[in-house]
């Protein structure tokens, strides 16, 4: 339902054909001042109101004729576009200059992440992955009783899951009883999580490092859990592991499916690294923290 009014377009002269659940709305005098207006609160709260459905909320054409938009003169309208127009392509500029920012600071530390862990690893010890840590698949909750109650425990889903951080919207939570035996799938601070399904996206590798603000919450099925050994791996030190552009190249040679690209327990297990002593682990995930 929050969705619901925020997907607006204007499409100016461009010919185009929609199919179903969209609708054209032309506007005789200035079309693009109403395309401003319908990313205002007002127009949003108006639809809302009007909305229908459980599953699928939306709201019909009919429905959508009856919310009410302000005429102001014609010359306001301009001036209201001009405007607007203006700080359009002033955040646009803005946006770019910051994303082209962002990707040499990614670059920057990209490298300093892959020299700073082949300058403390060279000639050390190649371990597999599975060999040094405990790995667990969630449980198959049934989505039939999933519980939207606050005050239930979370469930970690890889839809939660972000590029080294979890998502705070849409969670699912379950209902605790008496007779259920979930402790294997109880996650702690600092456990690593990695989604198997669509493992990797546009913006990167779906996984995170748990805090005690993401706490409770238990791990759902196709959801992995990696808890380091510490008798020989850090677990801040994992942590860099898997957000490393090696595991991440591991993980794209692995994955499997074309419709819904996914990796296996064995797939993760699977990545070999060279592994320094602990206190060379520390000292890099201190560095890289």
């Amino acid at each position: 339902l929050e969705d619901v009014g925020k997907a607006v377009a204007w499409l100016g002269a461009d010919p185009i054909v929609t199919g179903g659940h969209a609708t054209i709305i032309k506007h005789h005098e200035d079309p693009k001042f109403l395309s401003y207006w319908f990313q205002s609160a007002s127009f949003f709260a108006q639809k809302k109101a009007l909305a229908t459905g459980t599953k699928v909320i939306d709201v019909s054409a009919k429905q959508l004729a009856k919310v009410r938009v302000p005429v102001p003169p014609i010359e306001v309208q301009n001036e209201v576009v001009r405007i607007l127009d203006r700080f359009s392509d002033l955040a646009t500029d803005l946006q770019a200059n910051l994303d082209e920012e962002l990707g040499l600071r990614r670059r920057q530390y990209e490298h300093y992440r892959r020299e700073l862990l082949k300058g403390r690893t060279s000639g050390t010890e190649t371990v597999r992955l599975g060999d040094v840590v405990s790995l667990q698949i969630g449980f198959p909750f049934k989505s039939s009783q999933f519980s939207s109650d606050a005050a239930d425990t979370r469930l970690l889903r890889g839809d939660n899951i972000g590029q080294g951080f979890l998502h705070d919207r849409a969670y699912k939570r379950w209902r605790r009883t008496a007779d259920e035996s979930l402790q294997p799938y109880e996650l702690q601070v600092g456990d690593v999580v990695l989604a198997m399904d669509r493992p990797w996206v546009a913006a990167g590798l779906k996984w995170a490092q748990l805090t005690d603000q993401d706490l409770p919450a238990l791990l759902v099925q196709r959801v992995a859990r990696l808890r380091a050994n510490v008798e020989v791996l850090d677990q801040n030190y994992l942590a860099c592991l898997i957000s490393s552009t090696e595991f991440t190249s591991h993980i794209l040679g692995s994955q499997n499916g074309n419709t819904v690209p996914h990796i296996s327990g064995a797939d993760i297990a699977n990545f070999v690294f060279s592994i320094p002593t602990l206190s060379e682990q520390r000292h890099i995930a201190k560095a890289l923290g």
